[in-house]
């Protein structure tokens, strides 16, 4: 990258892939350069995401958009922003690839690739595509967590 994707994005994009690749691997966690990386063998996220939320202790969007660094990040935003991304993926797909391709590929007035106000262009990407405030992101969200799930089969 020329320039840091926003942290929570970039967390929650690697959570997602880490999960779907089977239950059988650990979560890491990524920290400050230097520390040793945190691993985390229990994969049922979607329960710990719910049980975050339903203590009241879920960050939300605007929230995490704020998160500049690794040491930012408690587990519990690990699990939301992973959430949040699931979601997305699981709702908006091809809305959310559009928002991803905006926020990465940010290019400044003479065609270099910029990060500036990469908060302002979330905010842009999820009204432009989503037609979604980042406060209509969290309740479309909350509704998707604690939708029942059926039982396996």
């Amino acid at each position: 990258f020329s320039y840091d994707p926003p942290i929570w994005l970039d967390e929650a994009l690697a959570h997602a892939l880490e999960l779907e690749s089977g239950k059988d691997f650990n979560v890491t966690y990524c920290s400050e350069e230097g520390a040793a990386p945190e691993r985390d063998a229990n994969s049922d996220w979607p329960s710990r995401a719910r049980q975050i939320l339903d203590k009241g202790k879920a960050p939300s969007l605007a929230e995490l958009l704020h998160r500049k660094n690794f040491g930012e990040l408690t587990k519990e935003d690990h699990v939301i922003a992973w959430s949040k991304v699931r979601f997305l993926i699981d709702t908006k797909k091809v809305e959310f690839a559009k928002f991803l391709g905006l926020v990465k590929g940010q290019l400044d007035d003479k065609g270099f690739p910029s990060g500036a106000d990469l908060n302002g262009l979330q905010r842009k990407g999820f009204k432009d595509y989503m037609d979604w405030s980042t406060e209509d992101l969290d309740q479309a969200w909350t509704a998707w967590v604690r939708k029942p799930v059926a039982p396996p089969r």
